[in-house]
């Protein structure tokens, strides 16, 4: 290691170069923190600084229990049009992927019959997924529809693919056009943090969605919780001319 600089600096940016150039490739795990001290020639605790910077800065990740890896690139929602899960990953690339999924028929509670403008006790259809890229999970989704607006064909073809908004197009002629949504950032918990695969206590992004069909009419209402390491979400405004 050079002169003036820090050597955690020197170490950080080292390795942020090995990265850039494929040398380090996406989803590969670094050496361990003892092979790192003897290639740099630091100590343990430089390492950690470099790399807790690095980690920061998006470019690695720790996997619980089993170190640390190359961040692929954060997924991000830029595009002014409704874009699916499915398609905003295969702008990026990448091939989308359902790592856990599960469906049932439920009688919706007060709460959710509130939300889904329905009445207490009526049928509607709960959807769990958990949605990533290359074997690692990004998501858990909760969707939650009312069950008469499937009609007679019910809610066989709701997990047919990757995309629910496709399915419903294709299969119930429902397109969504509209999503309003409520965003905040919340720490994983036991459970977020076995299913994502991340730390206890890492930031992640929750949205609460509710989509409109065409006609004005509420299809979905969600809870989807993000890994903040993959998922960034730009919101874009423009000032109305008076």
């Amino acid at each position: 290691m050079g002169r003036g600089r820090p050597y955690y600096q020197q170490m950080r940016d080292d390795i942020k170069k090995k990265i850039q150039c494929g040398d380090y490739k996406r989803g590969q795990y670094l050496p361990c923190e003892k092979k790192l001290e003897e290639e740099y020639g630091v100590s343990r605790t430089t390492v950690r600084s470099a790399i807790s910077e690095l980690v920061q800065d998006g470019y690695l990740y720790i996997v619980r229990g089993k170190g640390t890896k190359v961040a692929y690139s954060r997924l991000t929602d830029n595009n002014p049009n409704l874009l699916s899960f499915t398609e905003i990953v295969k702008s990026h690339g990448y091939e989308p992927q359902i790592l856990q999924r599960s469906f049932e028929i439920i009688r919706a509670d007060e709460k959710l019959a509130k939300k889904l403008g329905i009445g207490a006790g009526e049928e509607a259809v709960h959807i769990y997924r958990v949605r990533g890229t290359d074997d690692e999970p990004v998501s858990i989704n909760d969707s939650y529809l009312p069950g008469k607006i499937l009609g007679e064909q019910g809610a066989e073809f709701l997990l047919d693919g990757e995309s629910m908004y496709e399915n419903l197009k294709r299969h119930y002629h429902i397109a969504v056009t509209e999503v309003k949504e409520e965003i905040w950032a919340v720490s994983a918990g036991k459970y977020e943090a076995e299913t994502l695969d991340v730390e206890e206590n890492a930031p992640l992004l929750a949205f609460e969605r509710e989509s409109y069909s065409q006609e004005g009419t509420l299809v979905e209402y969600s809870k989807v919780i993000y890994r903040s390491d993959r998922y960034r979400h730009a919101v874009v405004m423009r000032r109305r001319e008076e």
